[in-house]
Parts: C-alpha cells; sequence; structure tokens
C-alpha cells in the first residue's frame, strides 16, 4: 500500500474530482492499492474555495431570479419561480455546506485522512517562517506561510508510517522543498499515478500483451459514440471556467473572448487512443466547432469592424462591445469509461466484451483558434 499526499493546488485543477486521474485514484483507494492523506490546511484551503465558489454561482443565481420576477408574477409558473427563488434564498447556508460535505464525504469514501494539524508541527513550520527555510522564499515571507504548514505536516506525517508515502503538487517551491529531502514528490497527479508501485497494480497482464486488439475495439465502440462525444465537448465549452477563452486571431488587443453560444462539433476527428487505467481509455481530439462570442474593442477600432459581421453597442466611455460568430478548431481529451467490468474480466475475450456503453467525458479544451480569419455572416 502506498499514501498519496495531495496538495491544494491538484485539487483546485478538478474541483469536481471527476478527472480520469482522480477516478483512477478512487479505484486503486478502494482496491487497498493506495490510500490518500490530505494535510489540515490543503482540507481547510480548498473547502474554503469551494465555499467561495458555491456563495458566487448561488448569488449569481439569485440575482437572475430577482430580475425574472419583478414585474407581477401572476401566472402559474411565475409563481413556481417566485417559490424557487423564496426557497433558494431559505436554503442558501445548507446548499453551501453540502458542497462542502461532498469534499469530506470523497475523502471517507475512499478511506483517506485528514490530519489535524499538531503543536509540533506548527512549531516546525513557524522556525522555517523566521529562518527562511525551504519552502520559504526568504525569512519572513508571508505568502509562504501555508506551504510552510503543509510542508511540516507532511514531513512528520510521511515519518510516522512505515508505507512508502509520495507528495503532488503543483507548487513549485514546495515541490523542491519536498524533492530536498529525497522523497517522492510530482507536480501531476497523473504522473504519480505512473509510480512504479501504483503503475504494477494499474496494469493488467492482459491488458498490456493485448493492448493492439483492444484498442482496437475501443476505437470501434468511440466512432459508434461521436455524437455523444461531440455533446459532451459543446458541455465542457459551454462550462464555467470556460466563459472567457483566448484564442488566436481575434481582433482584440488580448486575444480574448467570452463565450455566448456553442453549435454541435463537426469535424471530430479522434487518435492516439490509449488505456489510462482500470476501466478509463482516453483519446486525443482535434474539433471544428462555431462559437458565438463577444470581444470588447477601442471606439475608434470598433468603426473598422465590418457592420454586416459584427454587432456593435456601446460599452463605456472608451470602449464597445462587439458580438459575431466564428469557425474554430481546438484540442482536447476524450475519456471512455468503461466501469470496473474490464478489471474483473480474466480473460483478452472478456475484456473486448466489458467495453460496452461507455460513459463519455472531456477535458483538457484548449488552443482554440479562429480557421477563417474573418467571421462568417
Amino acid at each position: 500500500m502506498i499514501w498519496i499526499c495531495i496538495d491544494t493546488s491538484i485539487f483546485r485543477q478538478s474541483p469536481r474530482l471527476d478527472s480520469p486521474e482522480f477516478k483512477v485514484l478512487e479505484y486503486l483507494c478502494r482496491s487497498e492499492v493506495a490510500r490518500v492523506f490530505v494535510p489540515w490546511l490543503v482540507r481547510q484551503e480548498f473547502v474554503s474555495n469551494l465555499r467561495s465558489e458555491q456563495e458566487k454561482r448561488l448569488r449569481d443565481i439569485s440575482r437572475s431570479l430577482k430580475i425574472s420576477t419583478e414585474f407581477s408574477p401572476d401566472g402559474e409558473h411565475s409563481q413556481k419561480l417566485v417559490s424557487f427563488a423564496e426557497f433558494l434564498e431559505a436554503s442558501n447556508q445548507d446548499l453551501i455546506a453540502e458542497c462542502v460535505a461532498r469534499f469530506d464525504n470523497w475523502i471517507e469514501r475512499l478511506n483517506g485522512l485528514t490530519g489535524e494539524l499538531s503543536v509540533s508541527q506548527a512549531q516546525e513550520a513557524w522556525n522555517l517562517y523566521f529562518n527562511g527555510e525551504a519552502p520559504f522564499a526568504d525569512s519572513k515571507n508571508r505568502k509562504d506561510i501555508p506551504d510552510g504548514f503543509i510542508f511540516a505536516q507532511f514531513c512528520e506525517f510521511k515519518s510516522s508510517v512505515t508505507e512508502e508515502c509520495i507528495f503532488v503538487t503543483g507548487d513549485k517551491a514546495l515541490l523542491e522543498a519536498i524533492k530536498a529531502k529525497s522523497f517522492s514528490a510530482f507536480s501531476e497527479l497523473g504522473a504519480a499515478l505512473k509510480h512504479p508501485t501504483i503503475n504494477e497494480a494499474l496494469i493488467n497482464a492482459v491488458i498490456s500483451e493485448h493492448s493492439e486488439a483492444i484498442l482496437e475495439k475501443v476505437e470501434a465502440v468511440a466512432k459508434d459514440y461521436l455524437t455523444e462525444i461531440a455533446e459532451a465537448i459543446q458541455l465542457e465549452i459551454l462550462a464555467d471556467h470556460n466563459e472567457m477563452l483566448s484564442a488566436e486571431n481575434i481582433p482584440e488587443e488580448n486575444d480574448e473572448i467570452y463565450i455566448t453560444n456553442v453549435y454541435v462539433p463537426h469535424k471530430l476527428l479522434l487518435g492516439d487512443f490509449e488505456h489510462f487505467g482500470a476501466g478509463v481509455f482516453t483519446a486525443k481530439c482535434k474539433v471544428s466547432v462555431a462559437l458565438g462570442y463577444i470581444f470588447f474593442v477601442s471606439k475608434w477600432d470598433a468603426f473598422e469592424l465590418e457592420p454586416r459581421l459584427f454587432s456593435i453597442t456601446p460599452h463605456n466611455e472608451h470602449f464597445y462591445e462587439a458580438e459575431t460568430e466564428s469557425e474554430f478548431a481546438c484540442e482536447g481529451r476524450v475519456e471512455l469509461d468503461f466501469g470496473e467490468a474490464i478489471v474483473s474480466a480474466s480473460s483478452v475475450g472478456e475484456i473486448i466484451d466489458s467495453l460496452v456503453d461507455p460513459n463519455i467525458q472531456v477535458d483538457n479544451l484548449g488552443g482554440f483558434r479562429m480557421i477563417n480569419p474573418e467571421p462568417q455572416p
């Protein structure tokens, strides 16, 4: 068994904890191959982040509902909307608490451990702070205080267990401090899951020996699910974290656009299929998709835009809002999760037979670039 200690930066990369990496981690923990250790301050930081984001979402929803019910809501459906707005206001704190509880429930479901911060750990963190020792950049560097407490707790935890223990963090200073102690550390969860001890438990001998036939079947299944994959890509682009995108060839100073509409993608190409672990397979995807979007231009630049292609409205005294639609290309990763039936199969035939009805998810979409320099009318 191996302990995997995870820093806040890794949780923030996938706050829903449903990326392929976290799914494989959950499988490992259920199989008692690994256990998760979450330092006290990591939990506090991530829970605080979950709470603030949920508060913002609920405020935005409440604000929209208030606007929608400003005029005399006499109809049956309008009354239901008013009732829902009242329910949302009354249940605000409960909804926030349930959002936070999902993280603690996830740790419990994985039989993970959240250690309380001890006096000795706090003292060690403050010693590092005043002495300017790693992970602090220099003495009394306040912005590194959270890393100091996480570092101190991990070091003491590692010395208290007999099993192998690895640390995963996207924070460069903390990563280097852990490695300086000759401890195993990784900047990405995916890289940590390829650690020899874990990799040995993940790689099924049958899958490894017959990968060509198995991946051929996975690719055939993916082709049958192109419509579902395209819809998953559409939903991913519509997700909150993609509300603002950086894209090439945009007539805006910072190449930034705000998405207003996403059409169903077309020209979908899949390739580089591989077994990620357990019942999860991934493939790289290349997509063409039409996006509706807005961007901001100076007052003078706005007058140079073709009126036939752009809808121009004043934003403030100096800037105008331009709205249009264009064809974009982007790349990403498609996940096909066939569940755990594949793991319990005892032959290549059973594995291939289990490759049906995958759960599809898309992530890592990026590299957005306009296919045509000029938007289409």
